[in-house]
């Protein structure tokens, strides 16, 4: 398993505080992150699979299953694909001392 895998394999929480334009950042479940109600979390399993969960607009929980998967030669280093149609979306991972995660929604080629 390479270190990109390594880092995104668990738990990532929503820092909407360090969005920037269309790219949403995680952070992984363990970092600081200051109190939000009802971040949205992702959770990255061994065999591709992931789950998304956060609040819905009618502040129910919902969970979404979904796949991930490595991407050779693009601007990211994985894809995700979420089963309620909210997809697929490239992340990029980085670790400079506190792994970050970078979620942007594919536009429509």
């Amino acid at each position: 398993m390479d270190r990109k895998t390594e880092i995104l394999l668990g738990q990532w929480a929503h820092s909407a505080e360090e969005d920037t334009g269309d790219v949403l950042v995680f952070r992984q479940q363990d970092y600081p992150l200051p109190p939000s109600r009802g971040r949205r979390k992702l959770a990255f399993y061994p065999g591709n699979q992931v789950k998304s969960a956060g609040v819905a607009p009618n502040d129910v929980n919902r969970v979404t299953s979904g796949t991930w998967a490595s991407v050779a030669g693009s601007d990211a280093d994985f894809e995700m694909v979420l089963d309620d149609g909210d997809g697929p979306c490239r992340l990029s991972v980085a670790d400079d001392g506190a792994p970050i995660l970078k979620l942007k929604k594919r536009s429509s080629e």
